[in-house]
């Protein structure tokens, strides 16, 4: 069996987050291709999984260069290295730590950000931060001139072409979901599980960061309501936390109140499968490079509306997978809504192709050859 180590960056743990899925699909994929898998991430070591976990937060918060030190220590005994980065911005940090590391892949997460993303409205100071780590400006100092760079979508291959980083050494792989993960869940059995009502169900899963841009949907859903009473709305949140205060505000006006449902922390397949539509309204494209959410609903049948920002393009395809609007525009939102919610025939044969995408497409496996070749 060949070593490789599988190592991310993260100030908390990622049991909750999309990176914890993504290594845990990345790491399973590989264990059953003959792989010993080292894990090193702040995940919990204690799960029956088929690869070892260096769980580097057992002690408390590490800080960056605590992380470096770490992963240069750690990745002297393997051959194989896979960094995932969250920008290259941070790239600079990480391949001085591993500069003498021959066999090290990079993996970049999310795309660049331009100045004009953080006056994005409404400004927050957690807009600032992703704009710290992940502006052009700061990606240029460090551009990755390594041999492999691996990116998830062509519009960020073409985001580090742009800064010089050769052609030949950006590769588009997606690597964030596993075909396991495709699921044939009966809709009406899903909604009776989260005691959700009959009718027209559009569905929101996330947390409530500005990034997010949820205030954008409840006044999308508001105003598809004045078209069309009979809709209803899904929210639960990932175990980062409940709808801020903000949020919890706009729920509470009596024109949605009673069509809005709170389902608290779910199993993300099985909320998605009791949905019509999910929206995913992201006010710009300081995320991962394809949201494992809209990943998750593809899976499961689901079809997605979303903001036409970053690669999403490359994945939800109007009339394919789904439907993209511009971001910030909830009137935009509303008609997209109301229109995906027309045909509901229509939205099961979306469905079907958009599990067809993920199988063919978008799933590790699908991708498995060359990154195998890469390694």
């Amino acid at each position: 069996m060949k070593p490789i180590l599988l190592s991310f960056y993260f100030p908390r743990s990622i049991e909750v987050e999309g990176a914890g899925a993504l290594f845990d699909s990345l790491a399973r994929v590989l264990a059953a291709h003959d792989f010993e898998v080292t894990v090193h991430a702040p995940l919990d070591g204690g799960r029956d999984v088929p690869y070892q976990i260096v769980n580097y937060h057992h002690q408390g918060r590490l800080s960056h260069n605590d992380y470096l030190g770490n992963l240069q220590d750690l990745g002297k005994s393997f051959p194989s290295l896979l960094v995932a980065l969250a920008s290259p911005a941070s790239f600079a940090w990480t391949r001085g730590a591993l500069r003498e590391h021959p066999n090290a892949i990079y993996y970049f997460g999310s795309p660049l950000q331009d100045l004009g993303d953080i006056f994005h409205p409404p400004f927050s100071v957690q807009y600032f931060k992703h704009w710290i780590a992940k502006n052009r400006l700061l990606a240029r100092f460090g551009k990755p001139q390594v041999e492999i760079c691996l990116v998830g979508t062509r519009f960020q291959k073409a985001q580090l072409v742009k800064l010089g980083v050769p052609e030949d050494s950006v590769h588009v792989l997606p690597l964030a979901i596993s075909r396991e993960r495709i699921q044939h869940l009966d809709r009406e059995e899903m909604r009776r599980e989260f005691l959700l009502p009959e009718g027209p169900l559009v569905g929101y899963l996330g947390h409530f960061s500005p990034i997010k841009g949820v205030p954008v949907l409840i006044r999308a859903f508001e105003r598809a309501l004045e078209q069309r009473n009979d809709l209803h709305l899904a929210i639960a949140w990932s175990g980062k936390g409940e709808e801020s205060e903000k949020v919890r505000k706009m729920l509470e006006k009596d024109s949605i109140r009673e069509r809005v449902h709170l389902t608290g922390v779910v199993d993300p397949y099985r909320f998605l499968a009791a949905m019509d539509l999910v929206c995913l309204p992201f006010v710009h494209s300081s995320f991962p490079h394809m949201p494992l959410v809209l990943l998750e609903s593809f899976a499961v049948g689901t079809p997605v509306i979303t903001s036409d920002v970053g690669g999403l393009s490359e994945s939800v395809r109007k009339g394919e997978t789904g439907w993209l609007v511009p971001p910030n525009d909830a009137v935009r939102l509303a008609h997209a809504i109301l229109d995906g919610l027309q045909n509901r025939e229509h939205l099961a044969n979306l469905g079907k192709e958009t599990q067809r995408f993920i199988r063919n497409e978008e799933c590790i496996e699908a991708n498995l050859n060359r990154l195998l070749d890469l390694l």
